[in-house]
């Protein structure tokens, strides 16, 4: 029973208060210290690893196996009674991936350098890199926190939010390696936190030892079924090959438990997210839980990992090799949603490019005549138009002429103008009219496209306005596509820094001559070599932005297109 049902409401709300101040007391520690990278709390530390993950479902099967062993090798690391954390942190739908290493009562600083040296080494061994990160410390003070309908509400100044905490009271089996995928693509505020513990080497053999036994007088009962019979008789395999892996060092027996923090705007919105979620998650076979009363300790858990370590018993037990199929860096947002791109070359999946999801909006599009540049282009101006962008074409060369097959209408102050002028006054009006129209209305999503900027270049003030666009167009939904089949004029001091803004790259075929202009775009010799030797309409798509740094091999294609 709810210690707190028969209280009267302003009794109530005050017993929470003062509940919470006296949790608030036993829960957060008064002397966290930071020395160097490291939390220090009570004889206990604490480091952060930011692991830079990528989207690993676009990965071919070899570069996903590579990825799992890496990251089993790091859970064999993992000693007896240890524990670390994955934590999955999103703000304002971008994700930060966090490997937390920790010492709880005993060890000592260096011990933990020492163990995240070795864990930044298993998942370089995989292509992943991190780096160890240091997070600033939360002002508790200017936080006030409160219990309402089952979440806890933090006020800090004028901005409220209200927290609600889940744990996992159920999975589906393990024969389903892709059960965290939902949890990873939750798109609320919030906090996700993956405990992994390694259990005692005996503990872990007496554990196995009995599911044999069960195993076995089951699997010998006349009354059984002969499905019955053969699903323990693959357990008892199982746990049999399970024990001599243990022996061998090839496997631990570890607990998994996953905590979830999601953060909201109104307690309107909790509570119709809240049932989306359940819903959601209960599609895949798992039952999330609230912490009901224990809201502020799993608060404080999710938020300082220096508060009590079980305070529900939610864990899963797993062989490691099971658990390493849970791989927890992964990136999934970009590549499935917003604008349809093409094919991935390697795993022939459909590819999606959200600019929002990149933060900033500016292209270089660049390929040499024939090589799907132009086409790819168009059809990107095409989409925007549907979406009801603004849009502005610089085309000296009068090559896109054809879309106006699309009904578009070309003049004044429409929706898109084409301007096919080589003429520098009339060109530098029509980019500060756009510029003007584009701080004006900041509703509107604009886009400046300029095929063969380079003939503009030899103009200051021209060279200046695409500058202006490059760095300042994020402001106001602005974003500057560059079109050009030569790279030499922008990797010169002045435009590099206009080809720096554009955090997305499609590098369809170029001449070989184009080489030492990717090298000094730093492209590794792999994707040069791709570029000089690509087949019409294929691409390097690179996207450059914190959490992603990836090249994509893509073929572009309708959506229709096989």
């Amino acid at each position: 029973m709810n210690i707190y049902s028969s209280l009267p409401k302003k009794l109530l709300n005050e017993g929470k208060r003062f509940f919470t101040n006296l949790r608030k007391i036993n829960i957060i520690p008064n002397d966290i210290k930071m020395e160097g990278n490291t939390y220090t709390c009570n004889g206990s530390n604490l480091l952060f690893i930011e692991v830079l993950a990528k989207n690993y479902n676009l990965f071919g099967d070899d570069e996903k196996d590579m990825m799992k062993q890496s990251f089993h090798n790091l859970l064999l690391s993992i000693q007896d009674g240890e524990e670390i954390k994955v934590l999955i942190e999103t703000k304002s739908g971008l994700k930060r991936y966090y490997l937390v290493l920790t010492n709880y009562g005993a060890g000592n600083i260096s011990n933990l350098q020492q163990k995240a040296e070795i864990a930044i080494s298993y998942l370089a061994n995989s292509g992943v890199e991190s780096r160890i990160a240091r997070l600033e410390p939360l002002d508790y003070d200017a936080i006030k926190e409160e219990i309402i309908d089952d979440c806890i509400v933090s006020t800090s100044g004028d901005d409220k939010r209200y927290h609600r905490n889940y744990y996992l009271n159920s999975i589906p089996s393990y024969s389903n390696m892709n059960w965290l995928d939902p949890i990873w693509n939750l798109g609320q505020d919030g906090r996700i936190v993956i405990s992994i513990q390694t259990q005692n080497k005996t503990s872990q053999i007496k554990k196995l030892n009995r599911s044999i036994k069960i195993s076995s007088v089951i699997s010998e009962l006349k009354n059984v079924s002969a499905s019955t019979k053969i699903a323990q008789e693959l357990e008892l395999e199982e746990s049999q090959d399970s024990i001599q892996k243990l022996l061998e060092g090839k496997i631990n027996l570890q607990r998994i438990k996953v905590d979830i923090q999601l953060t909201y705007s109104s307690l309107e919105e909790l509570k119709i997210q809240n049932k989306s979620l359940v819903r959601e998650l209960g599609g895949y076979s798992i039952q999330i839980r609230s912490y009901r009363a224990l809201q502020y300790e799993a608060f404080m858990n999710n938020l300082l990992f220096f508060g009590s370590k079980d305070i529900k018993n939610s864990w899963f037990t797993y062989t490691s090799d099971v658990v390493s199929e849970f791989y927890p860096f992964k990136l999934t947002n970009i590549g499935t949603k917003g604008d349809f791109i093409g094919k991935l070359v390697n795993t022939n999946t459909d590819f999606y490019l959200d600019d929002e999801l990149v933060e900033v909006r500016n292209r270089l599009i660049a390929g040499t005549s024939g090589s799907g540049k132009t086409y790819f282009t168009i059809q990107n101006i095409k989409e925007n138009f549907g979406k009801g962008y603004k849009m502005l074409i610089i085309d000296p060369k009068n090559e896109y002429k054809m879309v106006a097959n699309t009904n578009i209408e070309l003049i004044g102050e429409s929706q898109l103008t084409i301007i096919s002028s080589n003429e520098r006054g009339e060109l530098a009006k029509a980019l500060d009219l756009f510029w003007r129209e584009c701080i004006r209305d900041t509703t509107t999503e604009c886009r400046l496209y300029v095929d063969e900027a380079w003939e503009l270049l030899d103009s200051p003030e021209l060279l200046k306005d695409l500058t202006r666009f490059a760095k300042l167009g994020r402001s106001f939904k602005t974003g500057l596509v560059i079109i050009t089949q030569s790279l030499k004029d922008y990797v010169n001091k002045d435009a590099k820094n206009i080809v720096d803004e554009c955090k997305t790259k499609f590098f369809f075929r170029l001449a070989k001559t184009a080489r030492d202009d990717l090298v000094k775009l730093n492209l590794p010799d792999m994707c040069i070599q791709t570029i000089l030797n690509q087949q019409k309409g294929g691409c390097i798509l690179h996207v450059d932005a914190p959490e992603h740094q990836n090249f994509y091999n893509i073929q572009i294609k309708k959506n229709d297109e096989n």
